[in-house]
């Protein structure tokens, strides 16, 4: 009878046992919260297309990838869980195949680059200065010229070198987690983002503050710019001497300058050297090279195919 009684009490305790632990484990799930970041008004839930960072091997894997699902009218998004929360963060990368250039004032955006934060005109910061630079951000409605027009005209850039991607989900927590609380809402404008060092801006008028414009170049015409340098510089001699003939006389200097301003430069820095206002004045600078397809002729064979690729790239540039 003892025996009885105390198999069923052991029985009775391990049933206990499973029955609290089944509720404690409910309780917890009960307790998730769900909230979406970056999805902007008119966008629903159908639109997500899921990213698992464990999927990629580096930030420009997933950078592709967002792109990819961008041109799928679709919006890009990376899932992050805690034990009580479940943060969804949505991408509004456009797709580059449908625009040639974006002009974005620069004075609306926010750059974090590695461990990094800052704006287009300042030395980046320590990542421990987000909340401040944000606060600056959202709550300068205007006042300061060289600050965000308003908080939904914030766009917020994030990149990172070769390495880092795995310090992405902390910085979107600490990003998502810092804007809501400023804000109180999760109407928050992530693009990731291919670093491109641009000048700094002219101060602004006393009297009448300026917009700065920022031109964000389509991948494309990146890669067309390398390509160009690279031959530019291995045919030098050649394209040089084209610019030797008599009816640039008065222009060939002037040539002479922005030849060397390709090869010399590599995109950052040829961005940064010139005052582009937009696309089509970045692609009037290359039309004064198309000459080399006037005069390939008077070479050899074996450097007209050389001249005759440049006048490809050329074309690509001027067709884009």
């Amino acid at each position: 009878m003892k025996v009885n009684l105390k198999i069923s009490f052991v029985v009775s305790f391990i049933l206990v046992t499973l029955s609290c632990r089944d509720f404690e484990q409910a309780e917890n799930k009960e307790q998730l919260t769900a909230i979406d970041f970056g999805k902007l008004k008119g966008q629903n839930d159908s639109l997500g297309l899921a990213m698992e960072l464990s999927e990629f091997g580096s930030f420009r894997d997933l950078l592709n990838k967002t792109e990819e699902i961008a041109c799928k009218d679709s919006l890009p998004k990376i899932t992050l869980k805690t034990d009580k929360i479940i943060k969804t963060i949505y991408f509004q990368n456009p797709c580059w195949e449908q625009y040639l250039c974006i002009l974005i004032k620069q004075k609306n955006t926010i750059k974090i680059h590695n461990d990094s934060i800052g704006k287009y005109y300042d030395d980046l910061y320590p990542l421990d200065s987000l909340t401040s630079i944000l606060r600056r951000e959202i709550e300068n409605n205007g006042e300061n010229p060289m600050l965000s027009d308003r908080p939904d005209k914030i766009l917020i850039y994030i990149s990172y070198d070769s390495t880092g991607l795995d310090n992405l989900p902390k910085t979107l927590d600490r990003l998502t987690d810092v804007y809501f609380k400023i804000t109180d809402s999760t109407n928050i404008n992530i693009w990731l983002h291919e670093r491109i060092k641009t000048p700094p801006p002219p101060p602004p008028p006393q009297n009448k503050p300026e917009d700065i414009e920022e031109i964000e170049f389509h991948p494309d015409l990146i890669s067309f710019y390398d390509d160009l340098r690279i031959l530019m510089n291995k045919n030098y001699y050649w394209v040089y001497n084209v610019f030797n003939e008599s009816e640039f006389e008065d222009t060939r200097n002037d040539h002479f300058e922005d030849l060397a301003l390709i090869t010399k430069n590599d995109f950052d820095d040829f961005i940064k050297k010139n005052s582009f206002e937009n696309i089509n004045e970045f692609k009037n600078f290359f039309s004064q090279f198309k000459a080399v397809g006037k005069y390939k002729s008077k070479f050899d064979e074996k450097h007209q195919i050389e001249l005759t690729k440049i006048e490809k790239i050329l074309e690509l540039i001027e067709n884009f």
